[in-house]
């Protein structure tokens, strides 16, 4: 009897872990003004154009001694940019009821239960991902690691970013190390 009660205690638990919250399921938070709009999209709708940086990668894994690639692979971050800063433009403009205080993980979770300001925060990540890719591949054809070594460092930079970044590090100083002697 006892085991019973406490499987219908975690599965209680589970329940709600699992169940989205209303305010993100019904309709979202929506700061003081009106809707973050680009050409009459919103930013849900404008969401999709996060797919552009594939494009940047790859260009970075299969062509990253195309000339045509570090042009190229900026256009994205140049629209994640633009995009970056129209939205906060906005959420500046009409900010979060009560504010936010930055400074307190508290607030970086307020501002972000705004899907304005989580977007405008998608297209920062996708933008800087993008560029420290770009880093990379520069980086490495300027000290010599073989563009094979840096694959899987630039894959790891598009899905979890500073990790990629962290592993392409050691590789490096291996390669530069190599390359003196």
């Amino acid at each position: 009897k006892r085991s019973m009660g406490a499987a219908a205690g975690v599965a209680s638990v589970a329940a709600q872990i699992a169940r989205p919250k209303a305010v993100l399921a019904s309709e979202p938070l929506v700061a003081d003004g009106p809707v973050f709009k680009v050409l009459g999209k919103t930013s849900g709708e404008l969401f999709p154009i996060q797919n552009l940086a594939l494009m940047s990668w790859a260009l970075m894994i299969f062509a990253p001694n195309w000339k045509a690639t570090p042009v190229l692979a900026l256009f994205p971050p140049i629209v994640f940019g633009m995009l970056y800063s129209a939205a906060m433009l906005h959420n500046l403009k009409y900010p979060i009821p009560g504010g936010v205080e930055i400074m307190k993980l508290e607030g970086i979770i307020k501002a972000f239960s705004y899907p304005d300001v989580t977007f405008a925060a998608w297209m920062h990540f996708a933008a800087f991902d993008c560029l420290i890719g770009l880093g990379i591949v520069r980086d490495a054809r300027k000290v010599g690691v073989p563009h094979w070594m840096c694959i899987p460092c630039l894959l790891l930079c598009m899905l979890v970013g500073p990790v990629g970044f962290l592993a392409y590090l050691p590789l490096r100083i291996i390669c530069a190390g190599l390359s003196e002697k």
